[in-house]
């Protein structure tokens, strides 16, 4: 119980540390835009939104899986409902509210997934659960499905109900881990902004992303391997280099995520997800980089734990 409590104390430290540097970035782009009253008010409200997700998965992560279960289907049922609302912004004449409905509740069935032992089993549920889902359809509707919708499902369930079955798993399988990605995804995605506003001169994918600049995303990897560097003593059995690499991929694969759910705002013709989350956007605009990088974060720490 004492080294645990050691531990809080050690990571609650680096937290702080953390959340500092960003608050004093923010504070920097105050001064630097202060005669931009809206963009000040708006990196405000980001800074506010990005501490209190960190916060509320640290705390209910220490909980443990029922904590975070709620957390997680809250972010499942708007980030299927705004990705329904994209897909109708896409093709608004073609629409079944029936399967929407049924979409979303089969979306948040397929969490609960999650909280069983990971294994080929679960896996081979998740993949039934796809086909169900996408045969549903055209029992709902009763013709040919649309391709755009068969894809649209699939790609709805890999993109997020597939990472929150993993992200709840991980709790399981190690609080220690849980946060790690939660500080990495959420600090890449934090500074990366902050560095691309204070720095930001040019752009990554313009075609893409106008807001995404070179600047900002060596400031979301410098970021994360500093995250990781505070993170070490969480785990020993890691070599540093080997937890730095790790870090370095993942705010590769943020960027990815962040770049995909770009591409489809591009597509659809819209400039946010949603609005639940105010400066932020919807669920999908902030947590993307989490969805994306969470699979492959899964994956190198199971490798590792297994000896490959």
């Amino acid at each position: 119980m004492l080294n645990i409590n050691h531990q809080l104390i050690l990571i609650f430290e680096r937290l702080i540390i953390v959340s500092s540097i960003g608050t004093v970035l923010v504070a920097t782009l105050f001064f630097v835009y202060k005669d931009q009253r809206d963009k000040v008010i708006k990196s405000g409200q980001k800074l506010i939104n990005l501490l209190s997700i960190i916060l509320l998965f640290f705390v209910t992560g220490l909980i443990g899986k029922w904590a975070v279960l709620p957390v997680i289907l809250v972010i499942g049922f708007y980030g299927w409902v705004e990705f329904i609302n994209a897909i109708k912004h896409y093709k608004s004449s073609e629409s079944n509210e029936t399967y929407q409905n049924a979409l979303i509740i089969c979306g948040l069935l397929g969490i609960s997934i999650g909280l069983l032992e990971f294994s080929i089993v679960t896996f081979i549920m998740f993949i039934t659960l796809i086909w169900v889902t996408v045969i549903g359809n055209i029992l709902i509707v009763q013709e040919p499905s649309p391709l755009y919708i068969t894809l649209g499902t699939t790609f709805g369930m890999v993109f997020i109900t597939f990472p929150l079955i993993i992200l709840l798993n991980l709790v399981s399988v190690s609080y220690e881990e849980f946060i790690l990605l939660i500080a990495l995804v959420m600090g890449n995605d934090g500074f990366a902004q902050a560095f691309g506003q204070l720095l930001g001169k040019t752009p990554l994918v313009p075609q893409i992303s106008n807001n995404k600049t070179i600047e900002g995303s060596l400031g979301g990897l410098i970021s994360c391997l500093f995250i990781s560097y505070l993170s070490y003593f969480l785990f020993p059995e890691w070599e540093l280099w080997q937890l730095l690499l790790l870090s370095g991929i993942i705010s590769i694969f943020c960027l990815l995520g962040d770049l995909m759910a770009s591409s489809l705002k591009r597509e659809v013709g819209i400039k946010d997800f949603g609005k639940i989350l105010g400066a932020t956007g919807g669920m999908l605009d902030k947590f993307d980089s989490l969805l994306f990088a969470t699979p492959i974060f899964y994956l190198i720490v199971y490798l590792y734990d297994v000896g490959l």
